[in-house]
């Protein structure tokens, strides 16, 4: 099964595709340290990091395609957009081989990826004043547009399947949601569209995220109606799995502390994970099987990799941000599982100085954000892993007796991301790409179904339950 993927962040849809059976062609992504990423763990599976193209899908457009694409806006300052400032800062070129890469590719597959659509996020749409201005905020955010360069290469390479993933606010945008569908019915050689609201926690991923994921299938493949019919059936057959929670993401993992000084994350201040005072390490001193000795049932599925268990020398990206002691505090008194406004948090809020006030002398939390402070429950999936946890992790507290926010390496668990698979860049920026990432147990779901049908045929694929 012969894949590309674009808006391809760290890696994760491509990374479920990939243990699904999937060959990658390419794969696109302007942001410099995701695309790293990418390259370090694709040259762990000794594969040719030359295929990440670190390069805007705009440049890379007119260096393939190179037709005008119609971007409109309402807004006449939208393109000084600060989005747009700062996405384009660390963009580069793909070299004359990536591109002489991409020209010769024939006979694709698939084609996935995540055009970016923030401007309408929950959270997004949380700080506008009203729905309507929220609309038209989306429409006017450069981000929002991007969509428009994926349907052309879509139609430059023909696949057999199309498959985009994008945040769950989209269904609200229904005009935009079905421009993306009708441009997918219209684009030659014509695709079947439809889409599906997916929780990630009901494919073994223990964490609760839902997505939606539009499916293109094209027209002149056999039993191609067949396929569109039945496809909620078949993935409903995916929900027969094991569920895990957060426990069963985490526990395994060696015990840490939160960093005790302020811009303190370089490796040279770190102190090694079985130490008492150690904050973790982005490369443990110590080899993987010292630390990691008998794993859980859900940790040997995440490393799982075509059959084989694949394991890392070391443990990698286990490592906490600091925490100042007034919040070191607060997380201490927090309960699992239950909101700030919730009576037995009580006692947090008296010292949380964020979204409070005083009431006849007791604190009082009056921010709509309930969620801003938060610890994780350990009997429960996560809630959902965002790209925020780039600035703070107040809203993903570990559950245990160390008060500390959960480490880059139990975002990923969270994600369903191998212990195999490093994350590299800054230490901020790891966490934000974990959080804009696919989970991969989910993106090998869909993979599975993919490889099914063009290698066995409908009447195999109608019989999937198993990620085996």
């Amino acid at each position: 099964m012969r894949y590309i993927d674009l808006f391809s962040g760290a890696g994760g849809l491509s990374l479920g595709i990939k243990k699904a059976g999937g060959t990658l062609l390419y794969s696109n992504e302007m942001d410099f340290h995701a695309s790293n990423t990418q390259k370090h763990n694709l040259k762990f599976l000794k594969e040719d990091e030359r295929k990440v193209i670190t390069s805007s899908i705009e440049d890379l457009h007119k260096e393939v395609i190179g037709k005008n694409i119609n971007v409109e806006y309402r807004s006449e300052t939208v393109h000084s957009h600060q989005s747009m400032r700062d996405s384009y800062k660390q963009t580069s070129q793909a070299t004359p081989f990536q591109i002489k890469l991409i020209k010769s590719v024939s006979d694709v597959d698939l084609l996935v990826g995540g055009p970016p659509c923030q401007g309408f996020s929950n959270v997004a749409r949380g700080k506008k004043k009203s729905f309507k201005e929220s609309e038209h905020s989306f429409v006017d955010d450069p981000r929002n547009q991007l969509f428009k360069y994926f349907l052309d290469f879509v139609e430059f390479h023909s696949p057999k399947f199309v498959l985009i993933e994008n945040v769950k606010g989209i269904t609200s945008a229904k005009d935009y949601l079905g421009l993306i569908m009708s441009s997918l019915r219209k684009t030659n050689p014509g695709y079947i569209a439809r889409y599906d609201l997916n929780n990630a926690s009901n494919f073994s991923v223990p964490q609760n995220r839902e997505r939606v994921f539009v499916l293109g299938i094209r027209k002149d493949l056999k039993d191609a109606e067949n396929l569109y019919f039945y496809f909620p059936q078949i993935l409903e057959s995916f929900k027969k799995l094991p569920q895990f929670v957060l426990e069963d993401a985490i526990s395994d993992l060696p015990k840490i502390r939160s960093n005790p000084k302020k811009n303190n994350a370089e490796t040279i201040h770190e102190i090694e994970i079985g130490k008492k005072q150690s904050w973790g390490e982005d490369v443990s001193t110590k080899k993987y099987t010292e630390l990691i000795q008998q794993k859980q049932p859900y940790t040997k599925l995440i490393n799982q990799f075509r059959g084989k268990q694949l394991k890392p020398t070391n443990l990698y990206n286990h490592k906490c941000r600091y925490n100042n002691d007034l919040d070191l505090k607060a997380y201490k008194l927090m309960k699992p599982g239950k909101y700030l406004n919730h009576k037995e948090n009580f006692d947090a809020v008296q010292i949380i100085p964020y979204g409070t006030e005083r009431e006849n002398g007791v604190m009082k939390y009056t921010s709509s954000f309930v969620d801003k402070y938060f610890k994780l429950d350990p009997q429960k999936p996560s809630k959902t892993i965002t790209a925020h946890l780039l600035r703070d992790n107040n809203g993903f507290i570990h559950y245990g007796k160390i008060p500390r926010g959960i480490s880059i390496r139990e975002a990923a668990r969270i994600q369903s991301f191998p212990d195999w698979f490093r994350f590299t860049g800054p230490f901020g920026n790891q966490f934000k790409q974990i959080g804009n990432a696919v989970p991969p147990l989910l993106a090998e779901a869909y993979g599975k179904i993919f490889y099914t049908f063009l290698n066995y045929g409908f009447n195999e694929t109608l019989k999937l339950n198993s990620l085996k």
